[in-house]
């Protein structure tokens, strides 16, 4: 996580590659941890493992789940960030389930507690407004793909999604009013 780089997402990733002796993929605390690693770096730089899984489709095959976790962490308020979303959803080499750990978790913006060596963690709790507006831009680019054909075949998913943003967002609009002090005549 120190690192940061392109190099450090390629060890975590084939560390999440390893597997026991009989060739299953292993769950064990080094692939967890590996894990972690690269979810805090996606966390403070989600670019940078955008750029790794469009250039490197290959990249995490094996963890489609994971993968799928790692790009809930796109920015949707960044344009360039909110169309690669696009894009991931309709790749031919990224299946349900992968697509669906996406679509639960867009825009992923928890954070995990826990001891590091070297690094500070790289997940801080968001500023509320910044979190609520990370969810506008999630629910507004969730709608424009509810009304593109292109992405038919994850109507439900992208509804149960839009309904969950939805909330979230009437909920901290609401919070958000609430918390103002009141104007007084």
């Amino acid at each position: 996580v120190h690192l940061g780089d392109k190099e450090a997402l390629h060890e975590m990733g084939s560390v999440l590659g390893l597997r026991d002796a009989a060739g299953t993929l292993a769950g064990n605390g080094i692939t967890h941890a590996a894990f972690l690693a690269l979810d805090r770096i996606t966390a403070a730089n989600p670019g940078q493992t955008v750029d790794l899984i469009r250039s490197e489709p290959d990249f995490l095959s094996w963890a489609p789940r994971h993968r799928g976790a790692l790009m809930s962490r796109l920015d949707p308020r960044d344009g360039q960030q909110g169309a690669a979303a696009g894009d991931y959803l309709r790749r031919g080499d990224v299946g349900e389930e992968e697509r669906f750990a996406f679509l639960r978790l867009f825009p992923n913006q928890n954070g995990s507690l826990g001891d590091s060596l070297i690094s500070e963690p790289a997940t801080q709790t968001p500023a509320f407004s910044s979190a609520l507006e990370r969810d506008r831009a999630a629910l507004e680019l969730i709608r424009e793909w509810l009304a593109d054909p292109g992405y038919a075949a994850l109507r439900g998913e992208l509804l149960r999604s839009e309904a969950r943003l939805a909330g979230f967002v009437a909920g901290g609009a609401g919070a958000a009013s609430a918390s103002s002090p009141a104007k007084t005549p």
